[in-house]
């Protein structure tokens, strides 16, 4: 059986502290190839590479640090809340799509009566394909 050869990016000079730093979370290994794809990935602090390799470590990123769109979205659910609004999440039917729809689903339900204030909708794949479209939105408006 032949052994797969990676073909990575030259990163250029990756300190040595960050290898052993990755290499003391990445028991059995030497560390190099994991070091140098997390640090092309722009994970350059100790801080950072312990909760990216250690899910006990693991602190989310605040939905603030995406941007103005975040805060407007945010600001928008909490007027459809306060006015008892409706609020539906347009799926997709793609495996990232399903999970997204399913992670929004609890965590809007945490707000929003799921069901009652709060719906969902994932487009039939063989008849509505991606994106936004009338049955769907119709649907949902029923």
């Amino acid at each position: 059986m032949s052994q797969s050869q990676w073909q990575v990016l030259a990163s250029g000079e990756i300190p040595q502290w960050f290898i052993e730093a990755v290499k003391s979370h990445t028991n059995g290994s030497s560390g190099d190839y994991a070091a140098q794809l997390l640090w092309q990935r722009g994970i350059r602090e100790e801080k950072q590479l312990a909760g990216f390799l250690n899910p006990d470590l693991y602190e989310a990123t605040s939905p603030f640090d995406f941007g103005q769109e975040m805060k407007w979205a945010v600001k928008r659910l909490l007027q459809a809340r306060e006015a008892g609004e409706k609020v539906a999440i347009w799926g997709d039917f793609d495996a990232d799509g399903i999970t997204a729809t399913s992670v929004l689903w609890e965590g809007l339900g945490q707000f929003f009566w799921q069901h009652q204030q709060l719906s969902y909708y994932i487009p039939n794949r063989l008849t509505e394909s991606h994106g936004l479209n009338c049955p769907g939105i119709d649907q949902l408006h029923a």
